[in-house]
């Protein structure tokens, strides 16, 4: 019944209604296909008699003073153009909006739509909405357990979150109470790096691990065996990268510890291709072991690491060199990529 009077009043709460039957017949308690039924019945009745309605008393009334204070002449001339401009599809899709549908069927009948092209696309959207609806919240209802278990991990894993940032909270406040600095400046010869990159990568990786094993989601059901060994190839490729540059420094008579002095450019090696070989190392030795684990969260959290990585790393490091060996870095920096 709420869903009829949807049509005539679009906040009456049809929706939760039907989500209510829905998560019954998931239980067992009604049947989903009677919650579906007598649900798209109603709302295609209602929507037929208000569409009748319209089209058989709607221009006599709109002529009316009352009637053209509420749709004023030139916004019902626009929504009789829209309407025979979009008609069936146009009908569809806005069956389909929340508050909106409830208006579609005494517009199409103002607007003088002939019934089966204002009447089928709204019985279809109808039929689809709640459709889509009633199953949905059935599946919840009928996996009730598994969900209240997924939640409770959920609500685990942002109980941590929310306590680590309690602890970071208190203790910034301490400091700024004791009237300490929080980090002590740098040395005018260095990056001002205080986080070493290897920290952040490990430190993101343990983070979605952690949220794994609250709540699991894996890329694969049964790893297939190409998956491990792309996973042990990224691995050993993303190794062989950075060691092979920080190889080049040594040799270079300079530190791959971006937070101590840099005293040579090295250019040659991986660094024609990319400005941050180690970083890119440390990256497919990242996604790598997601596929060794089988875990989709380290990978989910891959493009944050990446914004870190650039902020608190790169980004001080180049504008460190550029400083330091001046136009030499600036136009390395314009023929080689940061990345790839």
């Amino acid at each position: 019944m709420l869903a009829a009077l949807e049509n005539v009043f679009p906040f009456v709460p049809a929706d939760s209604t039907v989500a209510v039957g829905a998560f019954l017949a998931g239980r067992g308690t009604l049947h989903a296909g009677v919650v579906f039924g007598v649900t798209w019945g109603c709302n295609v009745a209602g929507g037929v008699a208000v569409y009748w309605l319209a089209r058989r008393y709607g221009r006599d009334f709109v002529t009316r003073p009352a009637g053209r204070r509420l749709l004023r002449p030139p916004v019902l001339a626009q929504i009789e153009a829209q309407y025979r401009r979009h008609g069936a599809y146009g009908i569809f899709l806005s069956r389909l909006l929340p508050v909106w549908r409830a208006v579609v069927a005494p517009f199409a009948g103002l607007a003088g739509l002939s019934a089966p092209r204002a009447l089928v696309p709204l019985a279809l959207a109808s039929g689809l909405w709640y459709g889509a609806l009633t199953l949905a919240v059935a599946a919840v209802g009928t996996n009730f357990d598994a969900v209240v278990s997924l939640v409770s991990r959920v609500n685990r894993v942002l109980g941590v979150v929310a306590l680590g940032a309690l602890i970071f909270v208190g203790v910034r406040i301490a400091r700024r109470l004791k009237g300490e600095p929080a980090m002590t400046s740098p040395s005018p010869d260095t990056s001002g790096i205080r986080v070493l990159p290897p920290l952040i990568y490990a430190g993101l990786f343990l983070l979605g691990y952690a949220v794994h094993r609250f709540v699991p989601l894996r890329l694969w059901g049964d790893p297939p065996p190409v998956a491990r060994l792309v996973g042990w190839g990224l691995v050993a490729a993303g190794a062989l990268l950075a060691a092979s540059a920080v190889m080049l420094f040594r040799r270079a008579g300079t530190t791959p510890n971006p937070t101590r002095p840099t005293t040579a450019l090295v250019l040659h090696g991986p660094y024609r291709f990319t400005r941050n070989p180690m970083y890119v190392g440390l990256a497919l030795c990242y996604v790598g072991t997601a596929l060794l684990v089988n875990s989709m969260w380290p990978l989910i959290l891959l493009p944050a690491l990446m914004v870190l990585v650039q902020r608190w790393v790169i980004a001080p490091e180049e504008a460190y060199l550029e400083r330091k060996f001046g136009a030499e870095y600036r136009s390395y920096r314009t023929q080689v990529r940061r990345w790839l």
